[in-house]
């Protein structure tokens, strides 16, 4: 439940040997390769600088097989008979051959789907056709004659009833136009006017001041309406056959491309891992050298294996930052279910190598408020049912935390003595019955949190050898001290607690911190025995701390504060519920469906905001004061993370 330890690692050897180290090296899955050049300040002859002409065949491949719908291979290693790239002729062979394969490939998928694309786009038409048709189904009229006339034109549409019925009324001395009356629907009438060409424009306007609506009929219809329904529906269910040709015929060629185009996509992005892998590697006329980072607990057995190689040595170095600035990335090792909230830690940041890992810390306190908040025993079941068929089903990190929660959801439930908001089946602690102790208490929780979270930052501190952080830090010591004496000043000044320590002593030991914190940039700068640790302009100097010191004791203040929202959050369950009850009470009892959707309701609603109000905890007010969050992820040499996406 940390971060892995690591060691630096240094390997050398003889061009003979080459080929035979790097193979072994990329099927290594603990080991980290970086830049030698970085590592060890050296200086060669880097073996590729050149574009790498692997990227963009491992691209079009990617595409072809998202077109294709095929599914993803998932994240491997690249196993220890990856072909080199020294043959330039044969992997510049292989590549044509590939590319070759993609343009056949992607011309017959090409061929299929744009076969299918045009038919769904015909069936489509023949439908709205289709439905312009039926409305004059009654009609007798030839289409072709009515399309060819050129001394009349004709209009088909729709108007609403009301328009219909007047009509008469405003045509009644109009001898230059003749409406039909298709078929009424509803309040809407559909059919056909005829009027002279001469006079189309004048009888147009008539019809668009009484609504109509003017839909024009495909010229693809031939013959009378019901003939070239029935035409139309012919064509429809030829069309739809082909396309079920299509739909097996597209089964069949993705089945046969599958297993080729994750095999040349496989093979292409080893190809592409190692070219990109080598441009890391020192190369000479008579050697090469080549570092990163292995798994402690690895690194004796990865040595001895190198060093099978005539020729082949390594040095092995405790990891740590180096003078140019280069860290050890990180690599996280967490049972399996923490792997949730691993996700929120790094929602957030990843933790540096020389941090400690906030997953067991998020687990903990996350699976503890979100308990305390929303206890109840029949709706942390229904979570954990929900968290299982997420993860079970969709495989989704997030059901496992909902599993861990629905769990303190059902411990804390049993604490309230609540069962689906029921309170009178257990016997336990009721929140709306003790409101100021619920409020105090998550107060109270809250400076147990903070004080925790000080005392993880000044370990981090020692870890880090950094002074400022252990010692200068407000949320080193001094502030671990400040926040301490000032929580019992005030809880004495309140009279929750008694204590016989001087109030007096006590006041000076928070201002003599605060004023640590003050001078925070100055004293390290001492104790760095640097000379430039007075400041250059005073005033700037006083006014900046000043209000960084005021900033630094708001956020003592809200912070603490915040955590009220524990109480609050335990108190507005237990409202929400008698909401439910009596909105579902009736005179002979409770309606068991409103109890149902009631619960229901609270569960996803009111669950979703407390996890998203636990989170909120975490990241503002635990994070900030111990977690940075700006390591690097450590990505094994020889892994293809994602080289289908």
């Amino acid at each position: 439940m940390a971060v892995v330890k690591l060691k630096l690692i240094h390997v050398d050897g003889n061009s003979d040997n080459y080929e035979q180290t790097l193979l072994r090296c990329v099927a290594e899955p603990g080991f980290h390769m970086d830049d030698a050049a970085d590592i060890t300040g050296a200086s060669g002859s880097v073996t590729r600088t050149e574009v790498n002409p692997f990227t963009p065949v491992l691209a079009r491949l990617n595409a072809l097989r998202v077109s294709a719908g095929i599914s993803p291979e998932r994240s491997g290693m690249l196993p220890a008979d990856s072909r080199i790239l020294d043959d330039e002729e044969s992997w510049k062979s292989y590549l044509a051959e590939t590319e070759s394969a993609i343009d056949l490939w992607q011309s017959g998928l090409s061929r299929i789907t744009d076969e299918k694309s045009e038919l769904e786009t015909r069936l489509h038409d023949d439908e709205r056709i289709l439905g312009q048709l039926n409305h004059i189904r009654s009609t007798g009229a030839n289409l072709d004659q009515l399309f060819a006339c050129d001394f009349f034109r004709f209009r088909f549409g729709r108007m609403p009833r009301e328009s219909y019925d007047n009509l008469s009324a405003y045509t009644s001395d109009i001898d230059d136009m003749f409406f039909f009356a298709s078929s009424v629907e509803g309040r809407e009438v559909w059919g056909l006017y005829f009027t002279p060409r001469t006079k189309a424009q004048r009888i147009d306007a008539l019809f668009a001041s009484l609504n109509f609506e003017h839909v024009r009929i495909s010229e693809r219809a031939h013959g009378t309406p019901a003939e070239a329904i029935v035409q139309l529906e012919q064509e429809m269910k030829l069309t739809a056959q082909r396309s079920s040709e299509l739909d097996a015929e597209l089964k069949a060629f993705t089945a046969d491309l599958t297993p080729k185009l994750l095999n040349a996509q496989r093979t292409i992005a080893r190809l592409d891992r190692i070219f990109e892998l080598q441009k890391k590697v020192i190369r000479t006329e008579t050697g090469f050298t080549l570092a990163g980072w292995i798994e402690a607990s690895r690194a004796d057995r990865f040595v001895t294996e190198l060093e099978k190689a005539p020729g082949v040595t390594c040095k092995l170095e405790r990891a740590r930052q180096l003078d140019n600035g280069v860290v050890p990335p990180t690599k996280l090792k967490n049972p399996a279910i923490f792997g949730g909230f691993e996700d929120f830690v790094r929602m957030y940041g990843l933790p540096s190598y020389n941090e400690i890992d906030p997953t067991p810390i998020v687990a903990i306190t996350y699976f503890l408020f979100f308990g305390l908040m929303f206890g109840d025993l029949g709706q942390g079941a229904v979570i954990i049912l929900v968290g299982a068929l997420m993860w079970f089903l969709k495989k989704l990190s997030l059901g496992k935390v909902l599993m861990c929660v629905g769990v303190s959801s059902m411990i804390f439930g049993v604490f309230y003595g609540s069962v689906f908001g029921m309170e009178e089946l257990i016997h336990g602690f009721k929140p709306n019955e003790n409101i100021n102790t619920v409020l105090f208490g998550a107060v109270g929780i809250g400076i147990v949190m903070i004080v925790a979270v000080i005392i993880v930052n000044i370990i981090n501190g020692i870890r880090q050898k950094n002074t400022e952080k252990i010692f200068f830090s407000h949320n080193g010591l001094p502030g671990l001290i400040m926040y301490i004496g000032a929580v019992i000043l005030v809880l004495s000044m309140l009279g929750f607690v008694k204590t016989s320590l001087p109030m007096l002593p006590l006041i000076l030991l928070i201002a003599v911190c605060l004023l640590i914190i003050f001078l925070r940039e100055p004293l390290t700068k001492l104790v760095a025995h640097r000379k430039d640790f007075i400041p250059e302009s005073k005033l700037d100097f006083i006014l900046e701390n000043f209000f960084e010191l005021f900033e630094v004791v708001l956020s003592f203040l809200t912070n603490t504060i915040s955590f009220i929202r524990i109480g609050a959050f335990a108190l507005s369950h237990v409202g929400m519920m008698s909401v439910v009850f009596l909105l579902a009470e009736t005179a002979t009892g409770y309606n068991p469906v409103i109890l149902v959707i009631g619960n229901l309701f609270v569960i996803g609603f009111e669950g979703m905001i407390v996890c998203i109000q636990v989170l909120r905890l975490e990241f503002y007010e635990l994070f900030g004061r111990f977690f940075e969050g700006d390591g690097r992820p450590f990505e094994a040499a020889g892994s293809i993370s994602n080289t289908n996406s």
